[in-house]
């Protein structure tokens, strides 16, 4: 059995649950973040088609309404949703390290605001 008929088993044996796709391409190997992309505009209701003017105005209004405490960091995840969404002056300021860690923190934080306790 092969793993795509195996997630697509396990998908029909739970119905109730929220499944998230993420995917990557061998020429994309440069892009790290590009799996998480289609997974956060799914999570934040950015449109597959959206251009990054409008990936920018979703990611916002998103903000704004799930989850405000997260509104500061949210440009970190412009360029993986490829929103067209300015940093703020002080994140240039910020050791790659700490940008790393606090890009982590804002990605888990966006998929438990988005994710939520279900229904």
């Amino acid at each position: 059995m092969g793993k795509t008929r195996l997630v697509e088993a396990l998908r029909a044996e739970t119905p109730d649950t929220r499944w998230l796709w993420g995917g990557g391409e061998a020429y994309a190997r440069s892009r790290p973040h590009l799996p998480w992309r289609s997974v956060l505009r799914s999570v934040v209701g950015i449109p597959a088609d959206a251009d990054p003017s409008a990936a920018a105005s979703a990611l916002r209004a998103w903000g704004e309404g799930v989850a405000p405490d997260l509104e500061r960091w949210l440009p970190l995840l412009a360029p993986i949703v490829d929103a067209d969404l300015p940093e703020p002056a002080g994140f240039a300021a910020l050791e790659p390290d700490s940008r790393r860690d606090r890009l982590h923190h804002t990605v888990l934080a966006v998929l438990r605001a988005g994710l939520g306790p279900q229904d």
